[in-house]
Parts: C-alpha cells; structure tokens; sequence
C-alpha cells in the first residue's frame, strides 16, 4: 500500500470523525454552539389591552410590541392569539367569531426596528367574557465570546373582561340566559332566590329546571334535559314556592331510567321579605345576578353577568349560608 493512499485513508478518517463530532455537537435554537452569536441588545415582548375591564358597550384593542434585539438566533418568534370565551361559545383570534361574517385579524407595523400587532374588537352586550392575549418567543445568544449559549423565553399573558350591567332588563332575557345554561350545563348550574313570590313566567321555568324534563320524543327517543344541580327558595311564604320543590330523580323512557338528581328546596327564613327579589344563578362560565321588584311584577329589574364566582361572594354577603341553617326546610 502506497504513502499517499495512506495519507488518503487517513485524511478521510479524520474527515468522518470531525463529521460525527459535529453531528454530535450539542444546537441551541438550532444553531451549533459556535454559530451562537454575542448578544448585543436584548429583545423584549409587551402586551396591552385597553381597556382591561369594560362595563359599557363599546371597543376593546389589543397589542403587542416585539423588539428581536441584536446579536440573538431564535428558536421561533411571536404571533400573538387572543382567546375568547363568551357566554356559551370559545374561539381564537385572528379569525371570525361564531355567528359573524366578519374576520378580525392583526394590523402590522414596523417602527425603529419593533414589530407593533394590533386588533380592535366591538364589545356588545352578547360580546360579554373574558379575552386573553397571549404571545411567546424563544431565543439563543451568548452573554459573552467564550461564555456557553443560553436559551431564553419572552411571554405575554394578560386577561381582559368586558361584563356589562343592566339596570333595567327584562324578563325574557333574564329566562333566555337561564334556560341556555339549564339546557347547556344543567348539572353545573344552581340558583339561589330570596323573595315572597316571582312572576309567572319565571316560576314555570324554574320549575322545569328543578325536575327536568324529557322533550321531543319520537319513537321512543326523546331529547333530555337533566334537573339543576341545585335551586335554594328562601322566601317569607312558604306556600308562594311549594310547587318547586323536587327531590329525587328525573326518570323515563318506554323503559323507565332515571337520570340526573332533583334537588330544589324551599326554606321559611321567617323575618319578611318585602315585595323584591334577589336572584343568583351559576352557569357554567358565568353567573348571573338580578334583583328588583321586576322580578316579581315582571317588569324591569337590574342585572349583572359576571365571570363565575362573582354570584358566590355575594351569597356570603346576604349570608345565605346562615339563612338556610336557621330558616325551616318546607317539604
């Protein structure tokens, strides 16, 4: 074997070495440790809405500013996402909102080296929800020439809510939203009421809501629409709600099954009410609170939709817990 075809075997020895020590050689945002530059300005990622919470119809805006920095590789860079949950439906952003015709998307500008996204959204009062922006990059650099590189994240996170008051709705809206949650996530939703009596057509909705009901039946097959978790009466006249009481089990069928649990109850907390009512209902996003005399009359009365939970901090405030431990049980 000749000097120059060892030479040769030895050269392409070394060659598939230094091959496989590269391939071996650890990446960061994809680039080689010696490909990872110095950084020489950091970048940053901020998020904005405006406003965060809205109590009147009118316009949400959202940005993010994105400044990539110098000196840096990345692993990916942002594109911001606004998602939103509405009543009964979720959805992200950009795209178009369930029931709309209309696609939003983000408005991009370039401004002294920072990518600005903005997007504004019309809030009506079947726009009520939460909206979170959120955006994240990842990147790689090297805090100095013979420093190790290092892989860092930029995030944003922020929540808005637009819930809107109503000081003088009516009862057919109030029964729309209480039979979409009774139908949607009955075993989720409880209602709690203090009052002497309620108008008609609320007391029969809730009265179905309270035992369930079986609807549309053909052929044996019906649609179901389980009881309410819960229905809590708390009432000066015991009689005005004895109706609503249902304990037990919603069941039918051309084989009797039964279903979800009743559980409605009415409670005699003695003290007089007076001609108002309070009513709480907890759906399964939102909750609702109206009070008034509408709610007995049927006329106007004032109501709120809030992020779930709100409806629990005012319970503890009227002291409901306390009301059912002393008050007596009608069955």
């Amino acid at each position: 074997m000749g000097r120059s075809f060892r030479l040769a075997l030895l050269a392409l020895a070394l060659s598939a070495a230094w091959a496989q020590a590269q391939t071996n050689e650890p990446t960061y945002c994809g680039y080689t440790a010696s490909q990872i530059p110095v950084i020489r300005r950091y970048p940053h990622l901020t998020g904005y809405i405006n406003p965060q919470v809205l109590t009147t119809e009118g316009q949400m805006a959202f940005r993010v500013d994105f400044y990539p920095g110098e000196g840096v590789v990345w692993a990916y860079t942002p594109w911001p996402v606004i998602d939103v949950e509405w009543r009964w439906d979720t959805f992200s952003l950009p795209g178009t909102p369930p029931g709309s015709s209309r696609s939003y998307n983000w408005q991009v500008s370039w401004n002294n080296g920072v990518t600005t996204y903005t997007m504004a959204l019309p809030i009506t009062i079947e726009a009520q929800g939460t909206y979170r922006l959120r955006a994240s990059a990842s990147y790689c650099y090297k805090p100095c020439a013979n420093c190790s590189p290092v892989q860092a994240d930029l995030k944003v996170d922020q929540y808005g809510a637009a819930f809107i008051p109503l000081p003088s709705a009516s009862m057919s809206r109030l029964l729309t939203l209480l039979e979409g949650e009774w139908r949607r996530n009955a075993q989720s939703v409880e209602v709690f009421v203090v009052a002497p009596d309620l108008a008609a057509d609320l007391k029969n909705l809730l009265g179905r809501m309270a035992r369930g009901t079986f609807e549309n039946c053909r052929l044996g097959f019906c649609d179901r629409y389980d009881p309410v978790r819960i229905q809590r009466f708390l009432t000066d006249v015991p009689d005005a709600f004895r109706q609503l009481v249902a304990t037990g089990r919603l069941c039918g069928g051309i084989i009797p099954v039964c279903y979800g649990a009743q559980d409605s109850r009415v409670y005699d907390i003695g003290p007089r009410v007076g001609a108002f009512g309070v009513l709480i209902a907890s759906g399964g996003r939102h909750d609702y609170i109206a009070f008034g005399m509408g709610l007995i009359t049927g006329e106007n009365f004032f109501l709120f939709e809030g992020p779930k939970g709100v409806g629990g901090m005012l319970k503890e405030a009227l002291l409901f817990a306390l009301m059912e431990r002393q008050g007596r049980e009608v069955r």
